[in-house]
């Protein structure tokens, strides 16, 4: 069972800015947008600790620096293998990018897939559309 948890929640052992900071600047002048889309992830709520499972799209306008896209879906892992509400997963993602590569611009959204408990006995599976941050 330890180990479970280990595995569960092993991105709080884990340094997402620390993934980002081995960038390339030879770009040879790319400015296009990078998009890293529908990366399948595992997280669970940090109300309940029910199983949430989602598809990320994350995307962001280089200034010069650049990194690959595996380093996206590893920061994307780093979180999510934390206890979350969709919410605060979408905006550290999108802020760690932000302040580690200081792109002209970056965007994350998630699909998710949660059991929600609500005030009845039972549990429900919900689909929720995560809020976007920019």
């Amino acid at each position: 069972m330890t180990r479970a948890f280990e595995e569960a929640f092993v991105g709080y052992t884990q340094h997402p800015a620390a993934i980002l900071r081995k960038s390339f600047d030879e770009t040879e002048g790319y400015e296009e947008m990078i998009v890293l889309r529908g990366l399948s992830f595992e997280s669970h709520c940090e109300h309940h600790m029910a199983p949430i499972l989602g598809s990320a799209w994350v995307a962001y306008m280089p200034n010069g620096r650049v990194v690959g896209i595996s380093k996206l879906a590893r920061v994307i892992e780093a979180f999510a293998k934390r206890l979350q509400i969709q919410e605060k997963l979408t905006a550290q993602i999108a802020n760690t990018i932000d302040n580690v590569l200081k792109p002209r611009g970056v965007v994350s959204s998630f699909g998710l897939r949660t059991i929600a408990w609500p005030h009845a006995a039972y549990i429900s599976p919900t689909r929720i559309r995560s809020p976007v941050a920019c």
